[in-house]
């Protein structure tokens, strides 16, 4: 059995129980690989820290506990005793990051048949002036009105108002807790996704509207999907939002803590894009041009690519086969 890393690291399972370096240990923190949720062992590295992988629902959950080891390099991760992060292991399946092509024929796909959400999001941006205030009546209304176009129910007309109330109240506490609007989601620090994590798990649980059953009303609340939406509007250089399928192919429970693996795992998958787009010659601030989505910040091009193969289940061909095409194309 090996477990895979992101960063393509890959250690036996008989070479994790023994120990590894502290180096090694932050790869494993930082990374969340797809695979199997079938690890049931305490391990414990010669950092002096243990980490503690348990299954949690649908989600395999790595408690990684502080027991007064020192801070380990310049990462920002300093565990201490008390305190704890969270981290996301699986067996078996090696992670495979999304490449320029495969960005570019998703994104394309994307564009023909996800058209309504591109225009539902121009017209949000056209009626907030592309600065999202939920405190301005344009801005909340905006806001729900965008929210049902993109498929959330939750959010019933005749409960807008209510709605916005709530999600003001929510803002004024919590909005300073997410990045600066300027923020890309590759300058997040883990301190500035916890943040966000925790906003957003207040902002899931709020009222959305109230339906009528027999038994009486039933309070329906914004939930993970309207959460990650709405965390999106309001931070579209920095936060991507998700889908239920998404989650699901991911093993992710709607929980703050996979929200936040959400995060970093969208930080990689751009962190790749980026690489692999150098390699092509292209700068990361080319690629939405390049790729003809120029409206599409580089973490809404990742919820594209994942909306097309996972939420749509259509497969990128391997590059082998799009040459063959190219091939076909040329010839007379």
């Amino acid at each position: 059995m090996s477990v895979a890393f992101h960063g393509h690291l890959s250690y036996s399972a008989p070479a994790l129980q023994s120990g590894f370096t502290a180096s090694t240990f932050l790869e494993l923190v930082q990374s969340y690989p797809r695979g199997h949720k079938d690890v049931r062992t305490r391990l414990r590295p010669v950092t002096a820290l243990h980490l503690a992988i348990k299954p949690n629902r649908r989600m395999t959950t790595g408690i990684v506990d502080g027991v007064g080891a020192p801070r380990l390099g310049s990462s920002g991760l300093a565990p201490r005793a008390g305190i704890s992060d969270f981290c996301v292991v699986r067996v078996g399946v090696p992670y495979q990051a999304m490449r320029l092509y495969e960005a570019a024929v998703a994104c394309r796909l994307y564009s023909a048949f996800g058209g309504e959400f591109d225009d539902s999001t121009v017209n949000l941006k056209s009626r907030t002036g592309g600065a999202l205030d939920l405190e301005s009546d344009v801005g909340g209304r905006s806001l729900l009105t965008w929210l049902n176009e993109w498929g959330c129910r939750q959010f019933a007309k005749e409960h807008h108002s209510d709605a916005i109330d709530r999600l003001r109240t929510w803002a004024r506490g919590y909005l300073k807790q997410l990045p600066g609007e300027s923020t890309d989601t590759l300058d997040l620090t883990d301190a500035e996704i916890r943040r966000a994590a925790t906003a957003y798990g207040v902002l899931k649980e709020i009222e959305a509207s109230q339906r009528h059953k027999r038994r009486g009303p039933e309070t329906v609340s914004v939930g993970p999907t309207g959460a990650a939406k709405i965390m999106y509007a309001l931070r579209p250089n920095s936060l991507p939002p998700w889908d239920d399928a998404i989650r699901r192919h991911f093993e992710w429970d709607g929980s703050p803590d996979s929200y936040a693996c959400f995060l970093r795992r969208v930080k990689g998958e751009i962190q790749e894009l980026v690489s692999d787009a150098s390699r092509c010659g292209v700068t990361a601030a080319a690629i939405p041009g390049e790729i003809r989505r120029t409206a599409s910040t580089l973490p809404k091009i990742v919820d594209e690519y994942f909306w097309v193969t996972i939420t749509r289940k259509f497969q990128v061909p391997p590059l082998a086969e799009l040459q063959q095409w190219s091939r076909w194309g040329g010839a007379r």
